[in-house]
């Protein structure tokens, strides 16, 4: 090669690095506010439904921070207290709490937010973190007056700040989520006194609740996964009604497949994650309940959540959850124990993250 080709040579690659980078340089600069935003923010949801929950804490500080509206900067910073949630949960129920309260946002942006943190304590029973962190402020601390300063405070609290947040907004999650205060009652801590009243509470909270999961968009971004929850919560208030002689118990078990199919069909991490929780409550309820099933119904759902544990920690609110109930040693710890006693893996399991 001679000098002169080899000096064109080089000098044209030169060329066209510097003409690659001044086109990326002039396309993502060109970008709109909105699109900069959708970017970033589809980014770091993409990151969060895999899992990587940390590299998405970025994505969405960034997106909250370059947002070209208020409403989308409410969004990134929901999706922020989310992916924070397990790294940082005290600074994630602060976002959300911030968000609620803020009467410039939509009323189911609000609405939305505080379900959030409602269904953090709800999904975890961190009864201490609920009194430090989620029932102090203006409103939040409302939820706990003249309330004992126990889980069964805390829960009627969460249940006191799901009806407020269900009068910003009416959603399905919300309505779902006040009728399981009452559903617990049925199932944990039957008053026959109580019984027609909280089943007819129930009854009506699942005729709203079903209304809005109706009408609500499968297409939407974690669509799928919304709805998964909304049946796995659907299919507990079910567990209450069965417990007061109002259905069959296969309307309960074909109410948890379903949660499980949309779970299942969503196939992000969040989803594989929470499914755990919706495979738990389906082998607590056949047990409590003294159901005749193969051994298979209890043994498999239960070796997905040991297969879980041993591959990524106590990485899913299910174990926090566990953990939870065994210290309070509530009513909802006889499922675990019966559980135990059912599966030797489960056992361990249980035993591993109590102690």
């Amino acid at each position: 090669m001679s000098k002169n080709t080899l000096f064109f040579t080089i000098g044209g690659l030169f060329f066209a690095v510097i003409l690659g980078g001044v086109s990326y340089y002039f396309f993502y600069n060109s970008l709109t506010p909105l699109e900069s935003f959708n970017k970033t923010y589809s980014t770091g949801s993409n990151l969060y439904r895999s899992g990587n929950l940390d590299e998405a804490v970025g994505y969405f500080e960034s997106a909250a921070s370059a947002a070209p509206s208020k409403e989308k900067a409410a969004q990134a910073k929901r999706s922020l207290a989310l992916a924070l949630l397990q790294s940082d949960p005290a600074r994630g129920i602060a976002l959300l709490k911030e968000i609620s309260l803020d009467t410039t946002y939509a009323s189911l942006t609000r609405a939305n937010a505080a379900y959030v943190a409602i269904e953090y304590f709800a999904t975890t029973i961190k009864t201490q973190f609920a009194f430090e962190h989620l029932f102090t402020g203006p409103q939040w601390s409302t939820f706990i007056q003249n309330t004992t300063k126990d889980s069964a405070g805390a829960r009627l609290a969460a249940r006191k700040a799901s009806e407020w947040a269900y009068s910003l907004s009416p959603t399905f999650l919300l309505a779902y989520s006040v009728g399981e205060w009452y559903a617990n009652k049925l199932i944990y801590l039957p008053d026959e006194e109580k019984k027609n009243e909280y089943t007819n509470i129930v009854q009506s909270l699942m005729v709203s609740g079903d209304q809005l999961l109706e009408n609500e968009p499968q297409d939407e971004p974690f669509g799928q996964y919304l709805i998964a929850l909304g049946h796995t919560k659907r299919a507990h208030l079910l567990e209450g009604l069965y417990t007061a002689e109002k259905i069959d118990s296969n309307e309960v078990r074909q109410a948890y497949d379903k949660a499980m199919d949309f779970y299942l069909s969503d196939r992000s991490f969040s989803s594989q994650r929470d499914l755990l929780r919706t495979r738990y409550n389906l082998a607590a309820f056949l047990v409590r309940e003294n159901i005749t099933v193969a051994q298979t119904e209890i043994s498999a759902p239960l070796s997905t959540i040991n297969s879980w544990y041993e591959k990524n920690g106590p990485t899913a609110p299910l174990f926090g959850y566990l953990q939870s109930i065994a210290a309070l040693n509530i009513p909802e710890y006889k499922d675990a124990l019966l559980l135990a006693d059912a599966d030797p893996q489960f056992k361990s399991l249980l035993n591993e993250i109590t102690k």
